[in-house]
C-alpha cells in the first residue's frame, strides 16, 4: 500500500517489513492520534473464507491479551478488499539484531529472558500459545522493556484445525506449502519443537522448547539447530540431540529441561523457569548487590481475581515484596469513569461515573482487597473526588456543594456550599481543603474548617474551565505547600496566602499536563514526583522535597495514560486511553424513517452540550466533532477528513457560503482557554484566532450575513448559570445578549437575522423563546427586544430553517413551528413531527427541513479498565 492509503481510520505512512504472514506498515491512527503497525494478510489467505473467519475468531482472542511484555492487538480492519490486523507499534531493534552483534552476557540476557517468560506465562494462562517464538519476534525497547510480537498468529493462519502430519503449512510463518524462502522458513524452522516439525498438535510446551532455543542463541551467539536447507534444519530438530556445552554451566540444566524431546518429560510450565533465572541472575550480581528476599509470584496482567488476591496480601503482609504486580479492575459496560482517587493508605479506590442509561453521575468505592464495588448513597451529581490525609473520608463536589463520606459508616455530610462545581481538590493535615473551581471563580479556592472560603488565585487568572478539570491540586508532606498545574507546566506555591506569579515556583515547564503527585521516600530513600506529560506518558523523577527541586532524569513509567492516582504505600492506578462512544451518522426523514447511514461509525460525542454536528447550507458536507477534533464528513460518500488538529474542540458552525467553519478549542492556553477560531474550508492555512477568554463557551449560530456569532458562556451566579453572548466579527468585542441566574442556551439566528430563538429554564422548566435581534440597539452594541413564547409544554435544542423553527419537546418529541409575518402572533401552534431517540445528542437538519442528520449509538461508551501496579517504584531501579 502506498503512503497516504486509508484503511478505515488508519493512514499508511511507510512499509516496515514483509514476511510469510504478510506485509507490515507503519500507519497513523487518525482517531486516537497514535502510530500503529498494520499487518496486511496475503491475498491467497484473505480470499479463503473459512480461514479468514477462523483468523478473525483467533484475532479477537489475541486482542484480549493485555500485558506489558506483549505487543497488543488493537483490532481487525477490512476495506477495499484488504484485510489487516492493527497492532501496537513497537520501536527499537529486535532480539535478532542484538544477537548479530555477538553473544550476550548473563546479566544482559537473563532480564530479557525473564520478561519473555512473563509474557508467555500470561498468554498460557489464557490458553494462547505463541507457536512462533524466535529472536525476530522479540523487540527490546531502549528502556529495557521486552515486547513479544505476533502472539498466536501462527495458530490464526493455520489452514485447518488438525493438519496432516508433515504438512508444512503448519510452520508458523508459512501460509502456503510453496512458501519456502530461506529467510522466512529456515529462520522459523530452527525454533520449532519436534512436535511442530512433525505436524502434530501442540500445546504451551512448544513455546517452552522455543524459549530455550532462543535463550541458548542469546547466550552463545549461534543457533542451536541449523542446516544449509530447510530440510536439514527440520532434520536437526527431529533427530539431533542438542549440544549445550557452549552455554554457561549455570543455565544448562534449565535448557536441558526445556529441550526434552519427549514432550511428556519436558518442563510443563514456563513459570517454573523464573526461579532458576532469578537464582542465576542473583548469583551473577552477588559481588555488588543484595540477594532478593522474594521472587515474582504468578500474576497475569488481566486476571482480576488473582490481582485481588495479591492485592489483599499486599495490604496485610509485611515486608512488602520487591517486585511489581499488575492487575486490572474492569469497568461495567455502558459506564464512563471520570475522575478517580486512591486513598493515601492504598486500601480504597474512589471514582465517579456517568451511566449511559440515565445520564446520572455517581460516586463508587472499591476496596482494593475485594471484588465488590459499592455505590455511595446520596452522591448524585458527583464530578470529582479526593481523600482526607488519614484515608477516613472521601470528598466530592456535586451540584455546587462540597461533601464528605465516612468510609467506615457511609455517613454523608455537606462541608460547604461552594456555589460552583470543582474539578479536583486537596486535603491537608490541618483540615484545610483547596478546590479547583470552575464557573463562578475559575481558580483555586481555600476552604478552611467551618466553611470559610478565600480565593488563592485571582478569578480567571488561575486555572480555568478545561485547565481546572485536569489540574487536581495536591499537598506536599508539610501540608502547606501546594502542587498544581497551570497551562502546560507544574508549579508549587504556599497555600497560606494568595497566589500570584511572583509566588509561584516552577517545577516542570512546558511538558506536563496538570496532573501530578509527590510520593514520599520509597525503600531506596528517595521520594519521586509522578507527573503526566501532554503526550500521555506517565513520568517519575526523583524530587528533593525540602528544596522543591527535581533531581536527575525523568523515567518513563507508562504510556498512553489518560489519568492516574498514587498512594503513599507504593500503589499506582492509571487508566489508558479514554471512553470510546461509537455512534453512526444517519439520515431520518420528517416521519422518523431511516433513509440511509453516512460513513463508518466513529467516536462522536454522546451529548449535544459538548458535541457538535453542523450540516452545510447545501447539505453536501457536515462538520462534526470526532475524538475531540473537528472533521469534515462528505454526506454522499461518507469519507471523513480532518479539518483541524486542535484538540478539545467543540460545536463547529458553518458560514452561510460554506467557505468557513468557526469552533471553540481549549488546546492552546497561550491564547486563552476556550478560544474561538475560524478556518477556511479546503485551505492549508492555520486556524485564525477570533476571540479568547477563560470562560466556558459553546458556539451555537452564525448569522447568514456573516457579521455575528452567538455563543453560550458561563454566567455570573454559578456554574449552572449560562448566558447568551453575541460577538460582532468586525469589532471582536462580545456583548452579553441574554442573561439571568437561570440557563439560557442554544441560541439560533433566524434565516433573515431578525430573530434569536433560544431555550431557558427561568420558569422552572426549559421553554423555547424568541426575541427580535437588534443589530443596533441604540447603545452601539447588539441587543434584543421583548420575548415571545414559542414552545408548548417545554423544549430545548432549537434549529431554525427558513420559515420553520424546530425543537425537541421535554417529552422527547421533535416539534415544528411555522413563523408568520403577523407582528402580534409571529409563530403558529407547534406541531408534533416524531418521537426522537436522539434527544440530548448531536443532530442537525437540512435547510429545507426535510432530512435530519443524527448520531445513533452503535455501542455504549465504556471506559478503559483501571490498571493497578503494586510496588511501582521497584520498576525504576533497573
Amino acid at each position: 500500500m502506498a503512503p497516504g492509503t486509508r484503511l478505515g481510520p488508519y493512514e499508511v505512512l511507510a512499509k516496515l517489513d514483509e514476511g510469510g504472514m504478510g506485509e507490515v506498515y507503519r500507519a497513523r491512527d487518525t482517531s486516537l492520534g497514535r502510530d500503529v503497525a498494520i499487518k496486511v494478510l496475503p491475498d491467497a489467505f484473505a480470499q479463503d473464507a473459512e480461514r479468514l473467519a477462523r483468523f478473525e475468531r483467533e484475532a479477537r482472542t489475541l486482542a484480549s491479551l493485555n500485558h506489558p511484555n506483549i505487543a497488543h492487538v488493537y483490532g481487525f480492519e477490512q476495506a477495499h478488499g484488504v484485510r489487516a490486523l492493527v497492532m501496537e507499534l513497537i520501536e527499537g531493534p529486535t532480539l535478532a539484531d542484538r544477537i548479530v552483534q555477538g553473544a550476550m552476557p548473563l546479566d544482559e540476557a537473563l532480564p530479557i529472558a525473564r520478561q519473555m517468560a512473563d509474557a508467555l506465562d500470561a498468554a498460557h494462562e489464557r490458553g494462547i500459545v505463541h507457536r512462533d517464538l524466535k529472536p525476530a519476534n522479540v523487540k527490546v525497547r531502549p528502556d529495557g522493556t521486552v515486547k513479544v510480537l505476533d502472539f498466536g498468529l501462527a495458530k490464526a493462519v493455520e489452514a485447518t484445525e488438525s493438519p496432516a502430519p508433515g504438512n508444512q503449512s503448519l510452520s508458523p510463518t508459512i501460509t502456503t506449502p510453496a512458501a519456502t524462502l530461506h529467510g522466512v522458513l529456515l529462520g522459523t524452522a530452527a525454533y520449532m519443537s519436534p512436535q511442530q516439525a512433525r505436524g502434530e498438535p501442540v500445546d504451551k510446551r512448544a513455546d517452552i522448547w522455543a524459549f530455550a532455543v532462543v535463550l541458548y542463541e542469546m547466550l552463545t551467539g549461534r543457533r542451536l539447530f541449523e542446516g544449509t536447507t530447510v530440510s536439514d534444519t527440520l532434520a536437526a530438530v527431529l533427530v539431533k540431540d542438542p549440544d549445550l556445552s557452549a552455554a554457561p554451566p549455570r543455565v544448562r540444566a534449565l535448557l536441558a529441561a526445556c529441550l526434552e524431546r519427549d514432550v511428556k518429560r519436558r518442563l510443563r510450565d514456563i513459570g517454573d523457569v523464573w526461579r532458576v533465572l532469578d537464582e542465576v541472575l542473583v548469583s551473577t550480581r552477588s559481588s555488588g548487590s543484595l540477594l532478593r528476599k522474594a521472587l515474582w509470584p504468578v500474576v497475569a496482567a488481566a486476571a482480576v481475581t488473582l490481582g485481588v488476591a495479591v492485592s489483599a496480601l499486599w495490604w496485610r503482609a509485611a515486608p512488602a515484596p520487591l517486585d511489581p504486580k499488575i492487575y486490572e479492575i474492569p469497568v461495567q459496560s455502558g459506564i464512563t469513569t471520570f475522575r478517580f482517587a486512591l486513598s493515601p493508605d492504598g486500601r480504597f479506590l474512589a471514582f465517579t461515573t456517568l451511566d449511559a442509561k440515565d445520564s446520572g453521575r455517581r460516586l463508587w468505592l472499591r476496596p482494593m482487597d475485594s471484588l465488590e464495588t459499592r455505590l455511595i448513597a446520596r452522591s448524585d451529581g458527583a464530578l470529582d473526588v479526593f481523600w482526607s490525609p488519614d484515608s477516613r473520608f472521601v470528598a466530592f463536589v456535586a451540584e455546587g456543594r462540597l461533601n464528605r463520606i465516612d468510609v467506615a459508616t457511609g455517613e454523608s455530610q455537606t462541608i460547604c456550599d461552594l456555589q460552583a462545581n470543582a474539578a479536583g481538590g486537596a486535603w491537608s493535615r490541618d483540615g484545610t481543603i483547596v478546590v479547583a473551581l470552575f464557573g463562578r471563580h475559575n481558580g483555586l479556592m481555600r476552604v478552611s474548617p467551618g466553611c470559610s472560603l478565600s480565593p488563592l488565585t485571582p478569578p480567571h487568572q488561575g486555572v480555568s474551565s478545561f485547565q481546572t478539570i485536569a489540574a487536581r491540586p495536591s499537598f506536599l508532606p508539610d501540608g502547606r505547600r501546594l502542587l498544581f498545574g497551570r497551562g502546560d507546566s507544574l508549579f508549587i506555591a504556599s497555600s497560606d496566602s494568595p497566589i500570584d506569579d511572583s509566588s509561584l515556583k516552577p517545577v516542570v515547564i512546558g511538558l506536563a499536563s496538570q496532573s501530578a503527585v509527590y510520593v514520599p521516600a520509597a525503600d531506596d530513600g528517595s521520594g519521586r514526583l509522578l507527573f503526566l506529560r501532554q503526550d500521555g506518558t506517565l513520568m517519575a523523577q526523583r524530587f528533593d522535597e525540602p528544596r522543591a527541586q527535581l533531581v536527575g532524569d525523568a523515567v518513563r513509567v507508562a504510556q498512553d495514560v489518560d489519568s492516574f492516582a498514587a498512594s503513599m504505600n507504593g500503589t499506582l492506578v492509571y487508566r489508558t486511553g479514554g471512553e470510546q462512544n461509537l455512534r453512526q451518522l444517519a439520515w431520518l426523514d420528517r416521519q422518523g424513517k431511516s433513509v440511509g447511514s453516512v460513513g463508518e461509525p466513529g467516536n462522536y460525542p454522546g451529548t449535544s452540550v459538548v458535541g457538535g454536528l453542523s450540516v452545510s447550507a447545501d447539505a453536501t458536507r457536515a462538520a462534526a466533532v470526532i475524538d475531540s477534533s473537528v472533521w469534515l464528513v462528505d454526506l454522499k460518500s461518507g469519507a471523513r477528513t480532518p479539518f483541524s488538529f486542535l484538540r478539545s474542540s467543540l460545536n463547529p458552525v458553518w458560514s452561510e457560503d460554506g467557505s468557513r467553519i468557526a469552533f471553540m478549542s481549549a488546546q492552546d492556553p497561550t491564547r486563552g482557554w476556550r478560544t474561538l477560531f475560524q478556518k477556511r474550508v479546503g485551505a492549508s492555512t492555520d486556524e485564525e484566532l477570533i476571540f479568547a477568554s477563560p470562560e466556558f463557551k459553546l458556539l451555537t449560530s452564525w448569522s447568514r450575513d456573516g457579521r455575528y456569532l452567538l455563543y453560550n458562556q458561563e454566567g455570573r451566579a454559578s456554574s449552572v448559570d449560562r448566558d447568551i453572548w453575541v460577538l460582532p466579527l468586525d469589532t471582536k468585542k462580545p456583548t452579553g445578549l441574554l442573561g439571568t441566574e437561570s440557563m439560557e442556551q442554544g441560541a439560533q439566528f433566524s434565516p433573515d437575522g431578525k430573530w434569536v430563538a433560544y431555550s431557558s429554564n427561568e420558569s422552572g422548566v426549559f421553554e423555547i423563546w424568541a426575541r427580535p435581534f437588534l443589530a443596533d440597539s441604540g447603545t452601539g452594541a447588539p441587543g434584543v427586544g421583548s420575548r415571545t413564547l414559542v414552545s408548548k409544554g417545554g423544549g430545548t435544542d432549537p434549529r431554525w430553517r427558513d420559515k420553520e423553527l424546530f425543537y425537541i419537546s421535554n417529552d422527547g418529541t421533535l416539534m415544528a413551528v411555522q413563523q408568520t409575518a403577523d407582528p402580534v402572533f409571529p409563530f403558529r401552534e407547534p406541531k408534533r413531527l416524531l418521537p426522537v431517540s436522539f434527544a440530548g445528542t448531536p443532530w442537525d437538519i437540512t435547510r429545507d427541513g426535510q432530512r435530519i442528520l443524527v448520531t445513533l449509538p452503535v455501542s455504549q461508551g465504556t471506559s478503559a479498565p483501571f490498571r493497578v501496579v503494586l510496588n511501582w517504584q521497584s520498576t525504576l531501579k533497573e
